[in-house]
């Protein structure tokens, strides 16, 4: 499956949340498999992002390198991260979620942000369109 490493970033939190629910064998065994295979696409990524922290950051109080809001070099970090997130699409071996084993309780916002791993439910007969005329 070929997919922006935006989306890998942006559904990484919802991944992780749905990880920890209590869920049926099946899918607890997918979402494992898919977990990983994420962690290790992002890890270029991540180090990327460390590399230009290092490069654009300044040595805080406690010793470590950060970007503050406010610093001339905040612009220039975020257009080169930007540009990195955009410029990477990643091909990985992705196990698709069947909705039908998802767990019950389940925020929208987790649905949303991983939409694209969830296969579309097969629906039993078309649906009817109403026009508001009678």
């Amino acid at each position: 499956m070929l997919i922006k490493l935006q989306t890998l970033i942006n559904s990484e939190p919802a991944l992780l949340t749905l990880l920890q629910e209590k869920t049926r064998r099946e899918i607890a065994f997918s979402l494992a498999h898919d977990t990983r295979l994420m962690r290790e696409a992002l890890v270029p990524y991540q180090e990327e992002r460390t590399r230009l922290i290092t490069k654009y950051g300044e040595k805080q109080e406690n010793g470590e390198i950060a970007i503050l809001q406010g610093s001339p070099n905040l612009s220039k970090f975020q257009k080169e991260i930007s540009e990195y997130i955009g410029e990477n699409e990643l091909e990985l071996d992705l196990k698709k979620i069947k909705p039908e084993l998802l767990p019950n309780e389940i925020s929208g916002a987790v649905i949303l942000d991983l939409s694209w791993l969830i296969e579309e439910p097969e629906e039993k007969e078309p649906r009817k369109r109403h026009t508001g005329a009678k």
